[in-house]
């Protein structure tokens, strides 16, 4: 009452407290009605001086596609993460899914005291919005920015080359930093950089971007900031710089930290909606819908329907407009060629898949390790999580997705297959009987 006003809510009984009725409660709430009547010493009433009639709530259309929702819950099964889905033409969201979830019908009469306290108690926080407000490092999905970044500022083209051992030294410096391939890639071109998620080539990038560049650069696509979505919640991750570390950490930046960012690891973390918002970006060739998951607003009695104006966002502009094209066929490499991260979902696939595998590291490995240790011999809450994003048909995006599987291990083995199946029942369904809000999507020009 105090934030929208006790007359407004007399007789009011629900009010939105989360989600898209705490972040639309205005549309949704309509207009209190109100009579003021004069009435003589026995409260028997004699006239009406004042009558204000009240008016319905509007209706609100969501851009969540309810079987694309369902397959994206089934395809991340009993894993704890999230999967995000966007129309990358219009911004629309077309699934947002965080797992575990909870039973939201619990809380709408007043949930009771036990039910709350299994709830906020259980472990794995179903109540925390992993695909809003999850925080996680964004491994090596964020390499196809870094290497457009790299093109951008002429530090290499898409034939660059330089030979990978399995890890990089920094000058005057012992210290290894280990290839996720623990034998090496020997020679590595952009392409298959790219395509094989080579870390040693972008560490060598990385020395020559600097995180003055790099971050900034980065931040084009969304990092580092909430991305508008119109869901209450949202966290911004972080894009960390130079004056960051000073500010918060009263240190000077070191060397070594600009190489764990342009592999996505460090200080740097995003959220599943973030990843899947600069996934549209790339498939869009840096045109930037604000994400949306509200596309319609009817007014009360259904008299008429307006859809939510498309909002576009700051592009990211390229010295050469050629360098987007170089990049998804670089990320179509990784789905469909021999060595690619991603062969496994793109060896079959009807449809051509631009995309790039993630595995963040959640605990760190010992410099002497020449190897990995084996998945099985990892307690769970110490193993990578496993990421992966993609946009497909990549000559003409319909989809934009992002997936992030908690400590489940290689994004490729585990995140793409998921992704595969998500884009499949959006791309592969009969478009002559099912229909969607984003069969025929309002584009942007």
């Amino acid at each position: 009452m105090e934030q929208y006003g006790h007359d407004a809510y007399r007789g009011t009984t629900h009010i939105g407290k989360t989600g898209v009725e705490k972040s639309h409660e205005v549309e949704l709430h309509g207009v209190q009605g109100s009579r003021v009547v004069e009435s003589n010493a026995a409260g028997r009433p004699l006239r009406e001086l004042e009558s204000k009639s009240s008016a319905a709530g509007k209706s609100l259309y969501l851009s969540i596609d309810t079987r694309l929702q369902l397959a994206a819950e089934k395809a991340l099964d009993n894993r704890e993460g999230a999967v995000v889905a966007i129309d990358p033409r219009n911004g629309e969201v077309l699934a947002l899914v965080s797992k575990p979830g909870f039973d939201p019908h619990l809380f709408v009469e007043g949930i009771s005291h036990a039910d709350y306290k299994t709830l906020n108690e259980d472990k794995t926080k179903p109540l925390f919005n992993r695909a809003l407000q999850g925080q996680y490092p964004p491994g090596s999905t964020i390499k196809p920015m870094v290497a457009l970044g790299g093109m951008n500022f002429n530090l290499l083209n898409r034939n660059h080359k330089i030979f990978c051992p399995g890890f990089f030294e920094l000058p005057n410096s012992d210290r290894k930093y280990r290839d996720w391939k623990r034998r090496g890639h020997g020679w590595m071109s952009t392409t298959r950089a790219i395509a094989e998620s080579c870390d040693v080539f972008f560490y060598d990038l990385s020395q020559s971007f600097g995180i003055d560049r790099l971050s900034p650069f980065l931040g084009q696509f969304g990092l580092g900031k909430p991305t508008g979505l119109d869901l209450p919640g949202e966290k911004g991750g972080l894009l960390p710089t130079r004056q960051w570390k000073r500010d918060t950490r009263r240190e000077n930046w070191f060397p070594g930290e600009t190489l764990n960012v342009s592999i996505g690891q460090g200080y740097l973390t995003t959220t599943p909606v973030q990843l899947a918002q600069a996934t549209a970006v790339l498939a869009m060739k840096g045109m930037a819908r604000k994400p949306r998951v509200v596309f319609a607003v009817e007014e009360a009695g259904g008299t008429s329907r307006k859809r939510v104006k498309i909002e576009n966002l700051p592009p990211v502009i390229l010295n050469d407009a050629h360098y987007w094209d170089d990049m998804t066929n670089m990320m179509e490499e990784t789905s469909h060629s021999i060595g690619g991260t991603a062969l496994r979902i793109g060896a079959q696939a009807k449809y051509r898949i631009a995309s790039k595998t993630g595995t963040a590291q959640v605990a760190g490995l010992s410099q002497e390790d020449d190897r990995a240790p084996e998945l099985s011999n990892v307690p769970k809450h110490l193993r990578d999580h496993a990421l992966f994003i993609a946009f497909a048909p990549a000559d003409d995006p319909r989809i934009a997705i992002a997936v992030v599987a908690e400590h489940s291990g290689g994004g490729g083995s585990v995140a793409a297959p998921i992704a595969k199946l998500v884009m499949d029942d959006w791309l592969l369904r009969d478009t002559e009987t099912e229909t969607s809000t984003a069969s025929t999507p309002e584009v942007a020009p």
